[in-house]
């Protein structure tokens, strides 16, 4: 069974908003185009929903029981996870990150629409030769993404790379999050991820 955003797919979708949650539609040879409204956070989470939305259909399940799953689903366990603190909107995603899920969640960045945005992001972990370059890579992409948000780097190969737009630097999560609570945010949209070693949701509870 094939599922994605070609016409030519089983289950096919696109992405109708993602501000800050994600809705979209699908549909199957039996179903017909619908909506879902999601609690799900990033643009990038378009392809894991639809892969649910195909595993349903092929197992039979009502398409309304497939919507209803999908929009009563609430990450809670720091992947994609969003929360409302103070003023401020959190974007927990400490559960893990490689080159491709920093970039995507760089890119859902810049689209979602707030006037304040902080970027804290920890070492990524397991890269090899290629470390210090996929870390310069990261910072690159912010750049070029989001060039008037405030940057927390955290980790020793964060450390190495060079950033000439607004941003600070720690050696662990247990630094950052102390600076965090000294420079306490408000009415910012932030995104919290790094590799599950590097232990970034102490910078979330930082986060009041």
């Amino acid at each position: 069974l094939t599922y994605g955003t070609n016409s030519n797919a089983e289950v096919n979708g696109k992405l109708i908003a993602a501000d800050p949650f994600v809705k979209f539609e699908w549909s199957a040879s039996s179903i017909a185009l619908h909506e879902v409204q999601t609690q799900m956070v990033g643009a990038y989470n378009l392809p894991n929903l639809l892969a649910a939305c195909a595993a349903g259909f092929h197992f039979g399940i009502d398409a309304k029981e497939i919507d209803d799953a999908i929009s009563s689903y609430s990450p809670s366990n720091a992947r994609s996870q969003l929360e409302k603190r103070g003023s401020n909107w959190l974007i927990l995603d400490c559960y893990n990150a490689n080159p491709s899920s920093m970039a995507v969640a760089i890119e859902n960045m810049a689209m979602m629409p707030a006037k304040k945005k902080i970027l804290v992001l920890g070492d990524m972990f397991e890269l090899g030769d290629a470390a210090a370059k996929e870390h310069q890579q990261v910072v690159n992409l912010i750049g070029e993404k989001v060039p008037d948000s405030t940057v927390v780097l955290v980790g020793k190969l964060f450390a190495n790379t060079k950033y000439r737009y607004n941003s600070v630097k720690f050696d662990d999560a247990t630094a950052a999050a102390e600076w965090m609570k000294k420079n306490v945010p408000e009415h910012a949209l932030i995104l919290i991820k790094g590799s599950r070693g590097m232990k970034m949701e102490v910078v979330g509870e930082a986060v009041k």
